[in-house]
């Protein structure tokens, strides 16, 4: 056999083994359920749902972070998938399989030793589950993929030691390249650095890490190198300036109130906790506990003074031949760390300072060192000693993997994965306020409210928590209870449009409906482009008699809503608001194209039998009255079909 035809082969054995492997290791979440974000960025986000999402995601402020080509993938799968999960997960899952690929590829040309064992070790890394289970992780696994496209494509631009040798300058270097057949290489790592820096901004560090692999390759950076990366800095300062924007415009809300001295004392021990969870994955949390840093107290800098200690020491010993990977190494997990070290915050950072997605990037690092010692050690190792060397690989490898099934495991179930985080993190109000949700959606109202209790206990000023409190009792057929919590939802929030509406059809509960009819006009001068806002106003309106307002409120959902649930709500109601103002014929006309639209609802044709029976026509009347009938009887609905028999009767 050739040694061209045996290396093929090799490769295509291990990209087996890596997708198998992988596939196997996160098969438990392919069925698992939106959690957490999924929610903001995905199942209720308004733009996703949007025939100009794509426009708004682009060329609009509205988005909460400017990550258009993460958004544009959910704005694209949300028409192939819909409210199915499982197709979000298994794009994320391609995209990691992608991902680890390319890595192998990248190690490789770099000539770092052990490179296919680095690729299957992150392949399957515990850590690694949260960024790919989890569905609002897109961003992270987008970002990744391109992230390691640039700098393969980078790689393909000649960065020899001959090459810096002979280089005659900056400038003829430059004008090598553009008269090079690699410039296009160059072109396109840049522009895959963008599309990463677009998926999100935590790449940004790319740009470092150029300039750390052309140390690697040449034990210097020559001002060619920082020429060559000049780009590329300036693309990541650029549009980390439009993302700081897009997180801190129109938001008033502090997640981290700290000073400089606690975020830097804090980031030491960040950069200590990610290794030892890169090393030793175990009791992994989804919510870590929020850390209560103490600048007042020594412990506290001692992880600074070690992380300045061993990069000195590195740095010092950077000619031996174990200094130099270990200063590598070092150096990239803490480069590709220092956007989540809490120099700047984040929304998920008042839950919790550290996360397993966090260290997404930074993991590469350690894996790729521990695979490039193991494959010295196997080299230099006898026979026997050999096969000691694969076995404590593959058991590696093995527990890594059945960490991360189980792992994987937890983010089949939305339940299961907040009442684990509950167990390891008590105090993890967030879990309890979604767990409610779940559980209220389920019908298990009164555990629900126990949740939203708890959430609340443990955070008193969660303005969230306060409205599914209420939204609980309300189902639960409490709704003067619902009051008192929303009222306080909106005194911590007062432009908090769901507990508004709540607080409106509480009180419409509660016989209140003047009051309702306020409630729910405040909220619509603040969020006047909402058409659930103007929806529950019309509701409201009706109750009080002022119809012709209520028609009003219904048209304007109509205009505002792209969601067909909506639109066919407020269609039926408007039909209804309609007939009693005597405009019959527009009724008809709205119930026929609710009929166009849903044709097996049984009421459209009931409700358009009862029209048709106030002008006299018979013949209209008994078609649509018996077809709602064979519909409803179909259907089991045995409660409109007597309701429909008894009209008939009377008619």
């Amino acid at each position: 056999m050739s040694r061209n035809r045996k290396s093929v082969i090799q490769i295509l054995c291990g990209t087996a083994i890596i997708i198998f492997s992988t596939i196997l290791i996160y098969w438990p979440a392919l069925h698992g359920e939106f959690v957490m974000d999924d929610a903001l960025l995905v199942t209720h986000n308004p733009i996703v749902k949007s025939a100009d999402g794509l426009y708004r995601f682009w060329c609009t402020t509205e988005p909460t972070d400017y990550w258009p080509l993460t958004n544009s993938t959910f704005w694209l799968e949300w028409r192939l998938w819909g409210m199915n999960s499982a197709g979000y997960h298994v794009t994320n899952l391609v995209l990691h399989i992608a991902s680890v690929l390319l890595l192998w590829a990248i190690l490789r040309k770099l000539s770092i030793p052990g490179a296919w064992l680095a690729a299957l070790l992150f392949a399957v890394h515990p850590v690694n589950v949260e960024s790919i289970a989890w569905i609002a992780q897109r961003k992270n696994a987008l970002a990744m993929l391109f992230f390691l496209l640039s700098i393969f494509a980078y790689l393909q631009i000649d960065c020899s030691p001959a090459l810096a040798a002979s280089e005659p300058g900056p400038r003829k270097s430059l004008i090598r390249l553009f008269v090079s057949r690699k410039l296009h290489w160059y072109c396109f790592s840049w522009l895959a650095f963008i599309l990463a820096m677009l998926s999100k901004g935590s790449v940004a560090v790319l740009p470092l890490v150029l300039l750390l692999i052309a140390w690697w390759q040449r034990q210097a950076i020559t001002r060619w190198d920082i020429i060559r990366t000049a780009p590329f800095f300036l693309s990541a300062m650029l549009l980390i300036a439009v993302n700081l924007w897009f997180q801190t415009h129109g938001s008033g809300e502090i997640y981290r109130p700290a000073g400089f001295a606690e975020r830097l004392a804090g980031a030491g021990a960040v950069i200590w906790f990610y290794l030892f969870k890169a090393v030793l994955p175990t009791n992994l949390i989804f919510v870590y506990p929020q850390w209560n840093i103490q600048i007042e107290k020594f412990y506290w800098w001692l992880p600074l003074i070690a992380v300045a200690a061993l990069t000195g020491m590195l740095v010092w010993q950077r000619n031996h031949s174990w200094g130099k990977p270990l200063l590598f190494a070092w150096a990239f997990f803490c480069v590709a760390l220092l956007p989540v070290m809490g120099f700047v915050d984040v929304s998920y950072m008042q839950y919790s300072l550290v996360a397993d997605h966090y260290q997404y990037l930074a993991l590469i690092a350690v894996m790729t060192l521990a695979a490039a010692f193991w494959s010295r050690w196997y080299q230099r190792a006898h026979q026997t000693l050999r096969w000691v060397a694969i076995s404590a690989a593959a058991f590696v490898a093995g527990m890594f993997g059945y960490l991360a099934w189980q792992q994987s495991r937890t983010f089949g179930s939305c339940i299961e994965l907040y009442q684990t985080t509950i167990d390891k993190n008590s105090r993890c109000w967030v879990a309890y306020n979604n767990l409610g949700v779940k559980l209220q959606q389920q019908g298990n109202i009164q555990e629900a409210i126990n949740d939203f209790r708890q959430a609340i206990v443990i955070k008193p000023v969660y303005a969230s928590a306060y409205n599914n409190l209420a939204s609980a009792l309300i189902d639960a057929g409490q709704p003067s209870e619902a009051i008192e919590p929303l009222e306080q939802a909106l005194q911590l929030k007062p432009d908090y449009m769901e507990a508004g509406i709540n607080l409106g059809m509480a009180q419409i509960k509660t016989g209140h409906s003047q009051d309702a009819v306020d409630t729910l006009r405040q909220v619509v001068q603040q969020h006047s482009n909402s058409a659930e806002a103007h929806a529950n106003l019309g509701i409201a309106l009706k109750k009080v008699g002022q119809v012709s307002e209520a028609i009003q409120q219904y048209e304007q959902v109509l205009t505002l809503s792209s969601d067909s649930t909506t639109l066919f709500a407020a269609r039926f109601n408007l039909a209804i608001a309609l007939v009693e103002i005597g405009r019959t014929q527009e009724a008809i006309d709205n119930y026929q194209l609710l009929i166009a639209q849903k044709p097996s609802y049984a009421q459209s044709y009931y409700s358009l039998a009862v029209v048709y029976s106030q002008l006299g026509q018979t013949a209209e009347v008994s078609a649509a009255a018996q077809r709602a009938l064979e519909l409803a009887r179909s259907q089991g609905n045995t409660i409109l079909v007597q309701q429909i028999e008894n009209w008939l009767m009377s008619h």
